[in-house]
């Protein structure tokens, strides 16, 4: 997805193409300034108006040097993405992971904006998070803080793609809800009410129309993740927490229950009354943290 931002974090319009990872990093810079001339176009826009370029790039980022050390979807490593960026767009580029980069988004134009200390979490395909401390991204030694999908929550637990097992990103992800659907509808449980391909988000559609074993998958997921939020909350001590990302479009199924078990779990009084609440950005959150980040 690329799209123009303003400095006030309005976005004047975005386009989305699927990113053409097997021809490689260049390709899919390429696809990006394409898409972006087309918007400059769209929008009336001249090149000259535009001053910097942000990337929210999926994996562990080295924003100081412009890395992108490692896309596990991808498979790409040490791509000096933002020079190459920089290169094809004639503009200073940043990069930062996306997750960060939505955690920013959040603070500058989101729920975060009167908030100095904030958890953002992505439930999506993957489960990953981020910290706002003292109104700054707290990324740690080498820029890698906030992995919270790898908090183990189940010592036996199914393996995760890190290699672990019992991860938080192994039980309670979309990829992990699909997967237990997928395992639940051999016995037919769903019936016809689980439509294919089975996603967290066909699951998410069947518990809205009451089916019993949808919403015991999706209660399931949830008491997972905020089990692991209820420790993240226990070490931090945010104000607040943020949750975005695909799966929490889903939020509203299950946001009580989780805000219960935060508040069962977590000690002190002031960390029983952190409030879990949706992103205000939504889908856009990435795509406003990359120009967040540049800001």
């Amino acid at each position: 997805m690329v799209g123009l931002v303003t400095p006030g974090g309005k976005l004047l319009s975005s386009k989305t193409v699927p990113t053409p990872v097997s021809e490689g990093a260049l390709a899919a810079v390429d696809a990006a300034y394409e898409l972006y001339k087309e918007l400059l176009a769209e929008a009336g826009v001249t090149e000259s108006a535009v001053d910097r370029v942000g990337a929210a790039v999926p994996g562990l980022a080295d924003r100081a040097r412009g890395l992108l050390r490692h896309a596990p979807y991808a498979g790409w490593r040490d791509v000096p993405i933002a020079h190459m960026i920089s290169e094809r767009f004639r503009l200073p580029a940043t990069i930062a992971n996306d997750v960060n980069g939505a955690a920013v988004a959040e603070l500058r134009f989101g729920a975060g904006q009167q908030v100095n200390d904030f958890i953002w979490i992505t439930w999506s395909t993957g489960i990953g998070g981020a910290i706002i401390a003292n109104g700054q991204l707290y990324e740690g030694s080498s820029g890698i803080a906030g992995e919270f999908g790898h908090l183990v929550v189940a010592e036996e637990g199914p393996k995760c793609g890190c290699g672990n097992r019992g991860c938080l990103e192994a039980i309670a992800a979309g990829a992990a809800i699909g997967r237990r659907a997928e395992a639940v509808l051999k016995g037919n449980t769903f019936g016809d009410t689980l439509s294919k391909p089975i996603t967290a988000a066909t699951v998410a559609d069947a518990a809205r129309t009451g089916n019993e074993a949808a919403i015991r998958i999706m209660e399931e997921a949830a008491t997972a993740l905020a089990r692991g939020i209820a420790m993240c909350v226990n070490v931090l001590n945010p104000k607040l927490v943020v949750i975005g990302g695909g799966v929490a479009r889903s939020l509203d199924l299950v946001l009580n229950r989780m805000q219960s078990i935060v508040a069962e779990r977590v000690i002190g009084a002031e960390n029983k009354m952190v409030p879990l609440v949706p992103s205000q950005l939504g889908y856009n959150a990435s795509l406003l943290g990359a120009a967040a980040i540049t800001l």
